[in-house]
């Protein structure tokens, strides 16, 4: 059934001109946007946005997902009264809302380089004293054998304050025809509408895949919040050398303005042919690692 939903996709998308594509992927952001304004209003105010109600108040009449938030009396065996109401992409679209109203992006850990090999979803995001991770292999998402398992699913964890809360192994959540759909789309590169989770719920692997100058460049990035989210390297080359006055005054510009020191040596050296810099960023050591599942075997006695 998945296979036909993604053929219709395929088929619907193809029969659209340049111009409509562009329409229906400018209205996406519309609504994206507006939906987010919505949640930033009711989060200041330490309300959510869905259900209307306190981050403190849980109601099972009214199962939302600001209960992962464990500001109200929360427990594991909630967790599937919720998963029943929301799909993966709603828990996980609100979580990353959270996580970067503390700090944006680095608390989302979604980098395929620290991804074990083969994994549909494999992420974890850290707000406060909470970590959230999900995970799905591939025979995760086609389904395995066992009574609890024989439906595309992924699992998840929770820890506070580092201590067990829900364990990966402790539910299968079904992925809905919608989660299937999409994370197809986003695995296939020739898609040319592709589901992503914008620029408020942008995780590390989204800003990895930006060119190293646009950090430089950007006015938006301060030296502070820019080091909280990865470390720089700059690698000067002059055979003529480079006046220390130069690098000291780089140094106090950058406690004044915000701005990193290779920004402002690129500046003042953009006309100088002699000199060349280098930059290598990393990811910053505080992002939080990936919790990866251990994966039970079946073995059979002789």
């Amino acid at each position: 059934m998945l296979q036909d939903d993604i053929q219709k996709f395929n088929e619907m998308v193809s029969g659209l001109s340049p111009e409509e594509i562009d329409a229906d992927n400018k209205k996406r952001i519309e609504l994206a946007q507006a939906e987010y304004a919505r949640f930033e209003k009711a989060h200041k105010k330490n309300m959510c946005y869905i259900c209307g109600k306190s981050y403190k108040t849980i109601s099972h009449d009214n199962p939302c997902v600001h209960w992962l938030l464990r500001e109200c009396k929360f427990k594991k065996k909630d967790f599937q009264q919720l998963y029943e109401q929301f799909d993966f992409f709603q828990i996980n679209a609100f979580l990353r809302w959270i996580a970067n109203s503390e700090s944006f992006a680095k608390n989302i850990n979604d980098m395929k380089d620290e991804q074990t090999h083969g994994k549909v979803i494999q992420e974890t995001i850290k707000w406060k004293y909470i970590d959230w991770s999900f995970e799905c292999a591939a025979n995760d998402f086609k389904g395995h054998d066992g009574r609890q398992s024989n439906f595309p699913h992924y699992h998840f964890q929770m820890r506070i304050n580092g201590q067990q809360f829900i364990n990966f192994n402790d539910f299968h959540i079904p992925l809905t025809q919608g989660d299937q759909l999409k994370l197809e789309l986003m695995k296939d590169p020739n898609s040319q509408l592709k589901h992503t989770f914008g620029p408020h719920g942008a995780g590390m692997e989204d800003m990895i895949q930006l060119p190293i100058e646009e950090f430089f460049e950007s006015a938006d990035f301060r030296g502070d919040e820019l080091n909280g989210i990865f470390h720089f390297q700059s690698i000067i080359s002059a055979p003529n050398g480079i006046d220390g006055g130069d690098i000291e005054d780089a140094y106090e510009e950058s406690r004044k303005t915000g701005k990193s020191v290779a920004k402002i040596l690129r500046e003042k050296f953009a006309d100088d042919d002699s000199v060349s810099i280098v930059s290598i960023g990393s990811p910053s050591e505080s992002i939080p690692e990936i919790a990866k599942r251990t994966e039970h075997k079946k073995t059979w006695k002789k």
